[in-house]
């Protein structure tokens, strides 16, 4: 079976190349050059110079130009890459320093340890506690000052749980339907009476 396909793709791809030849412009591309010479260019303007040099006459044209007129610099249609003695003299310093940190360390015996200390797990559950020791958790779990209106109150023994992850609402709630009285006034304090 035959396919035009193929045909079709170059024919398009002739009729991009007049394009591009029609819409350069070369005070664009000079000004793009000089730019790659000084290093200020992206790399998707790198791959368009590349890709205009290899595909538009005036563009190769317009390299070759740049290159004759700085003799003195170097042009590269690809980007900087350090000297290899460079990279291999600075990747030796680095193995040089970590034999040496290793050597050291063996000499002395010193060794690196990490110890991971248990995280205190937060029981939020009382058994016949005071309230006073309740309102301490209040004050520790959600950052409010509990207030207590009479003394007497504060040896009152209660039993349950703190569900941390509702809200204070809902546990002063809970307080409330338990036979402690409270409420929070306008500053955030909790008052218990």
């Amino acid at each position: 079976m035959l396919s035009f396909r193929k045909h079709l793709r170059q024919q398009q791809r002739v009729s991009d190349k007049i394009l591009a030849d029609v819409f350069f412009d070369v005070d664009e591309f000079i000004e793009l050059i000089v730019r790659k010479q000084a290093r200020r260019t992206t790399w998707k303007e790198n791959r368009y110079i590349r890709m205009q040099v290899k595909q538009n006459p005036k563009a190769a044209q317009a390299w070759q130009d740049a290159k004759e007129t700085s003799p003195h610099e170097h042009f590269s249609l690809y980007g900087y890459h350090p000297p290899l003695k460079r990279v291999l003299a600075v990747c030796g310093l680095v193995a040089l320093i970590a034999v040496g940190v290793y050597a050291l360390m063996r000499r002395y015996d010193i060794s690196v340890q990490v110890h991971i200390e248990p995280k205190e797990t937060y029981n939020p559950r009382f058994t016949k506690k005071p309230l006073g020791e309740i309102a301490a958790m209040i004050e520790g779990t959600y950052a409010k000052k509990v207030v207590f209106d009479r003394a007497e109150i504060r040896q009152k023994l209660l039993s349950g749980k703190m569900d941390t992850s509702k809200g204070l609402e809902d546990f002063l709630e809970d307080l409330r339907n338990n036979g402690v009285d409270n409420y929070m006034d306008d500053k955030g304090l909790i008052h218990i009476r």
